[in-house]
């Protein structure tokens, strides 16, 4: 798995390509977690090149959202 970081403040965009599964997710997992250490933690995922993912990648995702919502930010998909 690839991942490609861009910031376009208040916005953090994390790019993901490959397979997003529980051998691979641990890059993005740390990225989610540094970029929502602060307020507001607004966060954009791009799954565009993304050719799969498990239940753990599922899990990153929806814990980093949580994470984002109690810092009064937001995490959202895009290109599913």
């Amino acid at each position: 798995m690839e991942l490609t970081f861009r910031n376009h403040p208040p916005v953090k965009i994390l790019a993901l390509s490959g397979s997003f599964i529980n051998t691979t997710v641990a890059p993005a997992r740390q990225w989610l977690e540094e970029a929502t250490t602060e307020r507001p933690a607004y966060i954009v995922v791009d799954l565009s090149d993304v050719r799969f993912m498990d239940s753990t990648g599922l899990s990153t995702l929806v814990h980093a959202m949580k994470r984002a919502r109690g810092l009064t930010g937001d995490l959202r998909l895009c290109c599913l």
